[in-house]
Order: structure tokens, then sequence, then C-alpha cells
């Protein structure tokens, strides 16, 4: 792991609209993932526990949070996409990652992917660029996206996969929206 060090300024907004500052990114030396400090942390009721990143399984139904094409769309509200867990392996068969029919667009990335139980499954990290792919082999493809799974987001974090006894409750799309959205950050960096 290692500190990003071209960092001017960087600052996150949760879907609640506060802000803070955040004082040092810690990079993963393989995967698409990053821890940001912040100067001040946000309040714990808007955070997820160890114990809501659970593994996923093919055939799951997900969530995809997150802020794509802020520009566009804008960065006060997060946008909400649904698919299902559609490969237990990413691009090319990659370990600690999942494909998912969930869109995930510009913006998404970093975002959280839920399940039906508002746990935390992965974080989006991309998708096929159709274009490229189109040019290059004549294919077309749709609804192709990858995350990081929880249990390479867990090693990463240097901690145990924790196991949950608690009850679950199901959460429609409306209510994970709804309760989710404050824990789910834009990023802006300079």
């Amino acid at each position: 792991k290692h500190v990003a060090e071209d960092l001017n300024y960087a600052m996150v907004r949760n879907g609640l609209g506060e802000t803070r500052v955040v004082e040092e990114i810690i990079l993963a030396d393989v995967d698409d993932l990053a821890v940001l400090v912040l100067e001040k942390p946000f309040n714990a009721a808007y955070s997820f526990s160890m114990a809501s990143f659970v593994d996923v399984a093919p055939g799951e139904n997900v969530f995809v949070m997150g802020y794509p094409m802020a520009s566009i769309f804008g960065t006060f509200h997060p946008t909400l996409t649904t698919g299902v867990v559609s490969n237990p392996r990413g691009f090319g068969g990659k370990e600690g990652e999942f494909q998912t029919t969930a869109k995930i667009n510009p913006g998404n990335s970093g975002g959280p992917i839920f399940n039906v139980y508002g746990e935390i499954v992965g974080l989006a990290t991309g998708g096929v660029n159709r274009e490229k792919v189109r040019q290059e082999d004549g294919l077309i493809l749709s609804d192709l996206a990858f995350g990081v799974n929880a249990p390479r987001i867990i090693q990463f974090l240097n901690r145990p996969m924790p196991a949950s006894m608690s009850a679950k409750y199901e959460y429609s799309s409306a209510d994970l929206y709804k309760y989710m959205r404050s824990g789910v950050v834009f990023i802006v960096g300079q």
C-alpha cells in the first residue's frame, strides 16, 4: 500500500450534502481501491460497519450507488442502478472481482455495490469500453461491468471477514436509496 503523493486538494461530499476535506489517500498496490483519511470524520451513523461487507454469489440482485457523469447529471444526489451478479470473476477471469449487469458508468468508480439487505458486496470499478471492443472485434456489448468483491476489500483493509448473526431486512430499491445514500460520497480532487 502506498500514499498518493500528487494530490493538491481533495474533498468528499456525502449523499446528504455534507462535505469533508481529505487529509491522506492510501492506495492499494494491485486493486483499484483506496482509503481516504478525512480531516474530520462524518457522523458515525452514516458509516458502514465491517459487518456490512459480505461475499456475493452469481445470480444475486445488486444495486450500484454513485455519481456517474457528475458534470452532466449533478453531484448532490447519487444515482442507483440495479442488476445481478453475472460472473464470480472479473475481467479476464480476475479473482477478487466479479461481473455484474448493473450499469457502471464513468464516475461510479469506488461506489458501493449493495445486495438486497443493504450489505456491501463490492465496490464499482468500471465497465468495458463498448466502442473500442466494437471497433477491434466487431462485438456489441451491453450491461457488462465489474466490481472488487468484499473479501478483497476486507483483505486490503487488513481486517478479518466478519460474520454477522443479526436478522436481515430486505430493502426495496427505494428504501435502499433512502437509507444508504448518506454513506455514499462524491470525491473531488485536484
